[in-house]
């Protein structure tokens, strides 16, 4: 009922993209930030991409489990990110994680040597941003790759960059890089027959970019390793997002996501809530299928400022089960609960 109250009444959000924001007419009134922010807000609430498929724990998008009433003021804090630079090194220490044994256990195309589409390994790191122009791009393109190159030492040598937006690599041209590390355009790396290197960055690519973004990682790219940055096409399921069924297979499987942190903000009939949706893979042991994705609701009471975790899911939770999660959660912290519970007791007595 809630949830129908919901979207008969909420307020409608905008289709398509308003000042660097991406929003969509969703059941949930889920608005998740893209590019920048909708409104004044905490650096980490500037970008939220979109998600895939997965059921809250205890039930099914549409079935949700029995509310228990709990006291999310009391629940531990989820640690978070308190700037750009600190979600930017705990990216880099998840991709290194990742990286580094490929790179140690083969050594890096060199020369005429190639590295055959199956033995690449391509990963990608989700970070929110809240300027989205060319120079704000490049300084975090730029920021990783240092990172990267002096966490991964000489396997990484030389790093490749690679830039979506033209003006990017303009930008980046003009500041400080790690040795050797080459700035390329989207459009001007596909053009090369083959490019050899250590480790290839691919920065901000759009949903318009899969196709030659797939193209550079699975055909151009003759390095063991590369990291996508901000990948809109990597953003939700490649049928969501509209993908021709040639790259499907391209954005679910040849690409393993290893940092994620998605800001998110639900419109309705009980008020504004913020939270987000965190994934780490920062153990060599662990798989994609075993990195889960936490779901945070932020509490703001009195002097409490948090994010506690409310869910997981093992694939990327979708705008409805954002919804019905949250909605549960605060339904469940909610006093009007117990005393809910208690007339219901009280009557069968």
């Amino acid at each position: 009922k809630m949830q129908a109250q919901l979207h008969a009444t909420g307020r409608a959000l905008p289709q398509g993209r308003a000042k660097g924001v991406a929003c969509t007419r969703l059941t949930a009134r889920v608005c998740m930030h893209a590019r920048g922010p909708a409104r004044p807000a905490p650096w980490h609430l500037n970008r939220v991409v979109t998600a895939a498929s997965a059921q809250p724990e205890g039930g099914s998008a549409n079935t949700p489990a029995e509310v228990k009433q709990v006291k999310l003021e009391d629940q531990p804090a989820f640690p978070m990110p308190l700037s750009q630079e600190m979600a930017v090194d705990e990216a880099c220490t998840c991709a290194v994680t990742r990286l580094k044994p490929r790179l140690q256990s083969s050594k890096s195309s060199r020369g005429f040597a190639s590295a055959s589409s199956n033995s690449k390994l391509s990963v990608a790191i989700d970070i929110p941003v809240a300027d989205t122009s060319a120079s704000a791009v490049a300084a975090l393109g730029v920021a990783v790759a240092t990172k990267l190159a002096s966490a991964l030492g000489a396997p990484a040598s030389p790093i490749l960059l690679v830039f979506a937006a033209p003006a990017a690599v303009t930008a980046a041209t003009a500041l400080k890089r790690p040795a050797g590390c080459k700035v390329y355009d989207l459009r001007e790396a596909c053009r090369e027959p083959r490019l050899f290197g250590g480790v290839l960055l691919l920065v901000n690519p759009s949903v318009a970019d899969v196709a030659l973004s797939e193209q550079l990682l699975q055909e151009t790219w003759a390095g063991q390793a590369s990291v996508c940055i901000n990948a809109e096409f990597l953003s939700g399921t490649a049928a969501s997002l509209g993908l021709p069924q040639a790259h499907h297979a391209f954005v679910e499987d040849a690409v393993e996501m290893v940092y994620a942190f998605m800001p998110v903000e639900v419109k309705g009939l009980l008020g504004n809530l913020e939270g987000a949706v965190v994934r780490q893979l920062s153990k060599p042991s662990e798989t994609a299928a075993a990195g889960l994705w936490r779901i945070l609701l932020r509490i703001t009471s009195g002097k409490v400022d948090k994010f506690v975790q409310v869910g997981q899911t093992k694939r990327r939770p979708t705008s409805e089960e954002l919804e019905l999660i949250f909605i549960n959660a605060r339904a469940a912290s909610s006093p009007l609960t117990g005393l809910a519970k208690f007339a219901a007791q009280f009557k069968k007595k």
